[in-house]
């Protein structure tokens, strides 16, 4: 599970900006949407970023990304990941820019060891990356590799565990956008193979649902659970979408069958509306986060959908995954997420820019309420937590 992730000079975010999943002690917010992992931790399962368009509430959605992409990259690949997410990413104002993007995440593995994992890098190159387990409430380096720009070359150290021809295999000719967590979990290394996994298998960027993407990953879900095709059909109605009787999987596409009084037909996924298709993501991830743990990242939510079943889609996931260590992480637009009850107050956070052009994270549970007098959805649009958009008057020349 995903405890806290962080970011610095990266896209938007000039300065440091933590978004966190640790819950606050707070007797009037509800325990029941939490995960205890440990006397220190009690984690918080659905979380959202709500802001205006062009606030940046994305960044923090590319910097799980990047760390995920950058873990698993496959051999070869290392410096086009590094150009993906970092060319031209850094912020573009003032002394930090040109200057590499630090990102840093803290979690909990399958194994529920603690783990911080921390890189700075640039387009060019990782300038360092450091892991940390934490032990008896203790933070233990694991190892940290640093770029020395005068002699070109990295210099690394490492704790207790490994030591001798193991440690200089970790580094042998390492490649400068190639990770040493990588090459550790690839040389089969037990906690390494953890970390790694964690990246590989729990978090998960989900598509956004109208690219060639979302439909492979739709129908990777229902070949290898064929039952899950009626229970698609039943998320839709739960929706209000009734006409869709049954699900396909034909040569590597997705077919739905809508039939109404008069009509029988198939539609194919690329033909279908983007709300359909957007919901059937949705709800295949919120089956996966059923059955196995995940921690899934999903950035404009609520696109094509109404409000009332962007909640619907929240409430879902809560209730699903009451037996799974999974995690939601969405971000929106839209208000209606907002709603009391529906998430934890110390599981909404606000993005806005702030007068120099870049983006700050806040969170509901900074701001005292009463519940008797609770009206948020409201409130935010009044203003009350500021990250509303300013629009201005707009005219036409003739």
């Amino acid at each position: 599970m995903l405890i806290s992730v962080s970011c610095k000079n990266f896209k938007s975010v000039k300065d440091n900006e933590t978004i966190s999943f640790d819950c606050i002690n707070d007797v009037r917010l509800d325990d029941n949407r939490l995960v205890e992992i440990n006397d220190r931790y009690k984690l918080i399962k659905s979380l959202a970023i709500i802001g205006p368009n062009g606030a940046g509430k994305s960044t923090m959605a590319r910097v799980l990304e990047a760390l995920k992409c950058i873990v698993t990259s496959e051999d070869g690949d290392e410096q086009k990941m590094l150009r993906k997410f970092f060319q031209g990413s850094f912020f573009g104002y003032g002394e930090t820019k040109g200057m590499p993007s630090i990102l840093s995440i803290d979690f909990v593995t399958e194994k529920d060891e603690i783990i911080r994992y921390r890189i700075m890098a640039s387009h060019e190159r990782i300038y360092s990356e450091t892991l940390y387990r934490t032990i008896d409430g203790m933070k233990k380096m694991i190892y940290s590799r640093k770029y020395i720009p005068d002699t070109g070359r990295y210099r690394c150290s490492f704790g207790r565990a490994y030591e001798g021809e193991e440690r200089r295999e970790l580094t042998r000719k390492l490649a400068d956008g190639k990770t040493v967590l990588q090459r550790a979990a690839r040389l089969g290394l037990d906690f390494f193979s953890d970390v790694y996994s964690w990246f590989d298998n729990v978090l998960d960027v989900k598509p956004i649902g109208f690219s060639s993407s979302s439909e492979k990953y739709f129908v990777r879900m229902m070949e290898e659970h064929p039952d899950w095709k009626k229970k698609i059909v039943d998320f839709l109605w739960s929706c209000d979408i009734t006409d869709v009787k049954d699900v396909m999987i034909r040569d590597g596409h997705a077919l739905f069958i809508h039939t109404n009084a008069l009509d029988k037909r198939g539609q194919y996924f690329d033909g279908e509306s983007f709300s359909l298709r957007r919901l059937v993501t949705i709800g295949a991830s919120i089956f996966e986060a059923y059955v196995t743990n995940k921690t899934m990242v999903f950035d404009d939510f609520g696109m094509m959908l109404h409000p009332l079943v962007v909640q619907h889609c929240a409430r879902l996931f809560e209730e699903c995954s009451k037996t799974k260590r999974s995690q939601l992480i969405v971000i929106d637009c839209n208000p209606s997420l907002l709603k009391d009850g529906l998430l934890r107050r110390d599981g909404i956070y606000f993005a806005e820019k702030t007068s120099e052009g870049c983006t700050r994270y806040y969170s509901l549970a900074d701001y005292r309420y009463s519940l008797r007098r609770l009206d948020t959805p409201n409130d935010y649009l009044n203003g009350a937590f500021g990250a509303l958009p300013l629009t201005n008057e707009f005219k036409f020349d003739k």
